[in-house]
Formats: structure tokens, sequence, C-alpha cells
């Protein structure tokens, strides 16, 4: 009869002892599913990002075939200096495009994760110790 006492007792003892293991499981988890659905959303804005920007500089090298062009036909200055505006302007833009980019990025690197394995490694072994 003690025999099986002892046993339940060491039964909840185990129990009891994994269940924060099986807690921070979860939780790593669901981090881990957290942080894969926000490098989704990051790598398609990095796509939509790549593409704004690949039409942007297309744009601006057709403007500047275009006023090389025109400069090479006739030497109308304020229509090249527009033109020649509208290619800046272009380039300008590619600039906040490129860094929106370089932002996303970073979000790939599931950083929360990695620090959450880190931590949850040094607990269980607390634990277990």
């Amino acid at each position: 009869m003690q025999t099986k006492n002892q046993q339940n007792s060491l039964r909840q003892n185990i129990s009891q002892l994994l269940q924060p293991v099986a807690n921070t499981i979860n939780k790593l988890v669901t981090l881990a599913v957290l942080e894969t659905r926000l490098a989704g959303l990051s790598l398609l804005s990095i796509i939509g990002l790549t593409l704004i920007g690949i039409f942007l500089f297309f744009a601006a090298w057709l403007i500047f075939l275009i006023a090389g062009s025109i400069w090479l036909m006739s030497l109308h200055i304020h229509l090249l200096s527009a033109l020649l505006s509208m290619m800046l302007l272009n380039i300008l833009l590619l600039i906040p495009v490129g860094l929106l980019i370089k932002h996303y990025f970073r979000k790939l690197l599931f950083l929360a994760t990695r620090r959450q394995f880190s931590a949850s490694k040094t607990q269980i072994t607390e634990l277990l110790l």
C-alpha cells in the first residue's frame, strides 16, 4: 500500500517539476509562431518596397536617358532642368524606400525568440539542479 502511495507521490513530484518546463516550451513555441508571422509580414514588406524601389529607379533611369537625348537634340535648358529635377526627385524617393527595406530586414533575425531560448535554458537548468 505504501508503495502505491510512494509511486503516486513520486508522479506528483515529477509532474510538478516538469510543469514549468512544459509551460516554458509552450511559451517558446507561441513566441516562435508569432515571430514567424512577423517575419512573413516583414518579408512581404521588403518585397513590396523593393518593387517600388525598382520602379523608381527605372523611372529615374528613363528620365536620365530622356534628358540626355533632349540635351543632345537641342539646348532647351528649361526642359532639361525640368527633366533632371524629376530624375533627382525619383532618386531622393529611393532613399526612404531603402531605409524601410533595411528596417524590415532587421526584423527577420528572430531576436526575441533567441533571447527567450537563452533565458529558458538557464531556467530549466536551475529547475533541474
